[in-house]
């Protein structure tokens, strides 16, 4: 029999994590967790409330080492929805928005109105204000912006190979946030 393989469902042991693995080829890499099915299927109080536990959590653990709760907020519904939540645990809240080099001015213009409107410090870090540590020796290791980015990988950005998420979002965070708290 020839065609396409049927696609199997390999549920992993408990110790393992639940965890659901697509057992066709193309899929070999690509993992569901069970648990997050189970949550789609509860009611949305149940949602929040799980969320505003989350967020205390976290509140509680961060008041701890004295830094303020820090949202990566893109002004999207999902950060939107984070922050909004928040707001309901603490008012001890930071929000960074990471400028890639390619946004849209209206873009920040909304992230400074929403800023303003839920009254959280807003931090807008750009690309080649702050250092990314890159490994020595590597194409990217005078990368300071997405023009250079660009230049160095040779290609732009695209569905199957979305290094600017990687490199002007999550990576230009993660060092400015070092460089802020670093010793918490």
């Amino acid at each position: 029999m020839t065609g396409k393989p049927t696609r199997q469902l390999q549920l992993i042991p408990p110790d393992k994590g639940y965890y659901r693995r697509l057992a066709k080829p193309e899929y070999n890499n690509v993992w569901r967790n069970v648990e997050n099915d189970r949550i789609k299927n509860l009611p949305m109080e149940e949602k929040i409330e799980r969320s505003l536990d989350i967020l205390r959590d976290v509140e509680e653990k961060i008041t701890e080492n004295g830094t303020p709760l820090i949202i990566n907020f893109s002004g999207g519904k999902d950060s939107l929805t984070i922050l909004s939540l928040a707001r309901k645990i603490t008012n001890n809240i930071e929000c960074v928005y990471a400028d890639g080099g390619f946004d849209l001015p209206q873009t920040t213009e909304y992230i400074n109105r929403m800023a303003e409107l839920y009254n959280v410090k807003l931090n807008i870090v750009k690309m080649g204000e702050v250092k990314i540590p890159h490994k020595k020796g590597g194409k990217l290791e005078n990368c300071h912006t997405f023009a250079d980015i660009v230049k160095a990988y040779g290609y732009w950005p695209n569905t199957y190979k979305r290094w600017c998420s990687t490199w002007c979002k999550q990576r230009l965070l993660k060092a400015y946030w070092r460089s802020r708290y670093d010793s918490k």
